[in-house]
């Protein structure tokens, strides 16, 4: 069998192709199939229900990925769209399984028109689960270039979600490589992204080799400090509460301090951070501070 390679987001549930949500105007197009000469007559119409076997939590994706789930409700079913529905199920039901790590899941549909309405069993048996045979993270640009870049390097390898001898799930996957960029982002190097991602699927080893590649741009420092949302207090309050000056390295950390001693003070019901994230501007990096005033001070 040949391994599976997604990049980015490649895994997604089979519904891109998938028939649209029953509505008015879907409901006359598949109840008069183009060409059709004559609209099905009432007795014709299909009725069914949908039972699925499988196990949690690959139930509940199959409820929401499956277009023989989601239309059996649909009041014009004609038996060449039920047919349709139920061989498409079979190729839906394997991408839904192989979000949840199940590459090698056995599918069976069957139909029992001697019950009113027929009843439509859906059976997912997922087998053995992949598991993460192997992570590389690649980080490149300044970030390699210093002892504090070394360190939050450092800290997005000790943060990865999904280590060698997890189960791989589409789901934990995208998380995994969003909390990398973000906890880069979070250390100095604001304008961090991700430049590539892969992730190769071995079904028959059940084995998922994942590679990730993320671009640091520059470290970013803070520049004019800028506070919004003032009437009854002043810059000045609000700068004596800071433990941030300009020209310090931009951090989350330092800044996340700062909006708790904000909070304490008892004069903001709400306070809020953002950095310029313009690589450009990384020397001298705007930091806005959105602030709600408190109706009177507390304490």
């Amino acid at each position: 069998m040949r391994p599976w390679s997604w990049r980015l987001l490649a895994l997604t549930l089979a519904t891109a192709a998938a028939l649209p949500p029953p509505c008015a105007d879907a409901q006359a197009a598949a109840a008069e199939p183009s060409g059709a000469a004559t609209r099905p007559q009432a007795d014709d119409t299909v009725r069914y229900r949908v039972a699925i076997v499988a196990p949690v939590p690959v139930d509940a994706t199959l409820r929401g990925a499956i277009d023989l789930v989601r239309w059996q409700d649909f009041a014009d079913m004609t038996e060449d769209l039920f047919g349709r529905l139920v061989r498409d199920a079979v190729p839906q039901a394997r991408e839904a399984a192989a979000t949840h790590g199940f590459f090698d899941a056995k599918i069976d549909v069957a139909v029992d028109r001697a019950t009113a309405p027929a009843t439509v069993t859906l059976t997912v048996v997922p087998g053995e689960p992949t598991r993460i045979a192997s992570v590389a993270i690649d980080v490149a640009g300044p970030a390699r270039e210093s002892p504090e870049g070394a360190a939050a390097i450092a800290k997005v390898t000790d943060a990865w979600l999904l280590p060698k001898g997890d189960v791989f799930r589409q789901q934990a996957w995208t998380s995994a490589k969003d909390l990398a960029v973000a906890t880069l982002a979070a250390n100095a190097y604001a304008a961090a992204r991700l430049t590539a991602s892969e992730a190769r699927i071995d079904p028959a080893a059940r084995t998922a080799d994942l590679s990730v590649a993320i671009e640091s741009g520059p470290p970013f420092f803070i520049g004019e400090i800028e506070v919004r949302g003032l009437s009854r207090y002043t810059p000045e309050l609000v700068a004596s509460f800071a433990n941030v000056r300009t020209g310090d390295p931009y951090g989350e950390q330092a800044l996340d301090e700062y909006v708790r001693r904000l909070l304490a003070s008892g004069y903001f019901a709400s306070v809020q951070t953002t950095i310029d994230p313009d690589p450009e501007q990384a020397a001298h990096a705007k930091l806005t501070l959105s602030v709600i005033e408190a109706r009177r001070r507390r304490g």
